[in-house]
């Protein structure tokens, strides 16, 4: 039985056969943004920012059985995975550290007022921003895990 799926679900490519987008894109995150035919066909926007050079719209077409439901309380499956090649520049910038993706991307972070200005930290901190989705949402990480910084009674 095909399932069908709707658009907007956040699906993973399977490796089923040996076509070029599921070997290319296999365990790759993308989202169902249309669907043809009754269900047979879905047009997929991938995650990672990888565009369909083929189609107009960009997307990847896969049938039912090429994509699986990702489940949503697996949260790790929302950041994003970069691999070894996706760096296309790192500029460090005085207070600034940029890294410029292969995929066209840009992640900027910024030393906050009062602190020194470090490349490893500049980077580190660029990277991991990037994987959380190019938002404020590595500071709430960073926050949880770490707190707010060193407390006073601490230097002591």
């Amino acid at each position: 039985m095909t399932k069908i799926y709707k658009i907007g679900t956040l699906v993973r490519v399977r490796h089923t056969k040996p076509s070029y987008e599921c070997y290319q894109l296999y365990g790759e995150i993308g989202v169902i943004s249309s669907v043809y035919r009754d269900g047979y066909s879905y047009g997929v926007s991938m995650r990672n920012g990888i565009v369909n050079p083929n189609s107009m719209s960009g997307l990847f077409y896969f049938k039912s059985e090429e994509i699986s439901p990702v489940e949503i309380f697996d949260f790790r499956e929302l950041y994003k995975k970069p691999k070894r090649n996706d760096i296309k520049k790192v500029i460090f910038n005085g207070p600034a550290t940029i890294i410029l993706w292969a995929n066209g991307e840009k992640t900027v972070v910024k030393c906050q007022k009062g602190d020194a200005y470090d490349k490893e930290k500049g980077f580190a901190m660029a990277f991991m921003k990037y994987v959380c989705g190019n938002q404020g949402n590595y500071n709430n990480l960073i926050k949880k895990y770490v707190g707010d910084g060193v407390k006073k009674n601490e230097l002591t």
